[in-house]
């Protein structure tokens, strides 16, 4: 009975672990890791072409001296009509990082569509 009562703690104890474990490395994964900028430039450009506008990122700095607030900042362009640039900043909006739209403007482009232009933040580990 003993040994059972070992047993079943040892495995509810395993499981925690796992728990835990997944919960951390989902965690890990929500800040940009200044060593490895390409998988969110990826989803940005996979977002775009999911929603049919034309991105362009014009500048990509991490600042990574604050410790108090680790960020990337990232300046971008953004073509199309109307409902597709809202349907991409809706999808960077809830993105598995933790990012915010710092600036943003809305401007007819030379073509007749809009063009947005923002900044996205992201926290950096």
């Amino acid at each position: 009975a003993n040994l059972e009562k070992k047993d079943a703690a040892v495995w509810t104890a395993n499981q925690d672990v796992e728990q835990r474990s997944a919960d951390l490395l989902q965690l890990h994964h929500a800040f940009l890791n200044p060593k490895e900028v390409i998988p969110f430039v990826t989803l940005l450009e996979s977002t775009a072409r999911q929603h049919q506008v034309s991105l362009s990122i014009e500048s990509a700095s991490i600042n990574t001296e604050a410790k108090d607030r680790r960020q990337g900042v990232f300046d971008m362009t953004v073509t199309g009509p109307f409902a597709s640039i809202a349907a991409f900043l809706t999808h960077i909006e809830h993105v598995p990082y933790f990012t915010d739209i710092t600036r943003f403007s809305l401007a007819n482009s030379p073509n007749n569509q809009l063009q947005a232009e923002l900044q996205v933040s992201v926290l950096a580990l």
